[in-house]
């Protein structure tokens, strides 16, 4: 540090190996590399909290995990707000409250801005994904949720519907639909369908028509489709017995 006084609640810019990692009441930080992918794509969006140390340095307060994907990244420099602790008591709480005051998005919310990006702005699910840093899979489930009844929505935005149970019931009525559709279109089918008869006729009258068409006799043509009519129908009889 410098003999300046310290810039309580600034913004600095500062290089990611003058941060040294303080202690971390949340624990291990995990797998950064979606976070990582996010700071690469979109940059630093929160500041990270730090406190002055010696020699110029900065000791992490809040942010670990924004610091270690910063690293992994690549990334140069992270915003950072200067918030001083006197002891390590205070460091704790700081820490803890800074993570009670913080609310994710509510996962209707996010299914409403994931739907807004791909279907008002055109992104792709797996540009979505890269600039949030998660995967495609997830912007998918979020997007699905669009299409919960309204008073499920609700109970997923108050907590009384979890996104797992709600995305389960989606898969439900997706597959009840699918297989109701499969069957209409299978009795359809079987409606349709022409016996050998049917087939037998049907080629006798282009036969006929082209009989018509090279001029033969009307009358041996008549003769011709009588014949043809009463041996379908005898063998259709026999099909039956």
């Amino acid at each position: 540090m410098t003999g300046q006084p310290t810039p309580v609640g600034a913004v600095l810019r500062i290089p990611v190996d003058l941060i040294d990692p303080g202690p971390n009441a949340r624990g291990a930080v995990g797998d950064v590399a979606e976070l990582a992918a996010s700071l690469r794509h979109l940059g630093q969006q929160i500041p990270v909290v730090v406190e002055p140390a010696s020699g110029g340095r900065w000791r992490l307060i809040d942010g670990h995990r924004r610091h270690a994907a910063a690293r992994r990244a690549g990334v140069p420099h992270l915003d950072a707000v200067i918030r001083p602790t006197s002891d390590a008591v205070r460091r704790l709480l700081a820490q803890l409250a800074i993570q009670a005051g913080a609310r994710r998005f509510d996962p209707m919310a996010e299914s409403r801005a994931c739907h807004a990006l791909m279907f008002e702005h055109g992104l792709t699910r797996e540009q979505i994904a890269r600039a949030v840093g998660r995967t495609p899979a997830w912007v998918r489930d979020r997007i699905s949720l669009v299409h919960l009844e309204p008073d499920e929505i609700r109970q997923v935005e108050t907590g009384r519907l979890s996104v797992a149970e709600a995305l389960l019931r989606l898969r439900h009525r997706r597959r009840l639909r699918d297989g109701r559709a499969s069957s209409r279109s299978g009795r359809r089918r079987r409606r349709t369908a022409r016996t050998p008869t049917q087939h037998a006729l049907a080629a006798l009258r282009r036969a006929a028509a082209r009989a018509v068409q090279a001029g033969v006799d009307r009358q041996q043509i008549d003769a011709a489709v009588d014949a043809g009519c009463r041996a379908a129908a005898s063998a259709q009889e026999v099909g039956r017995g």
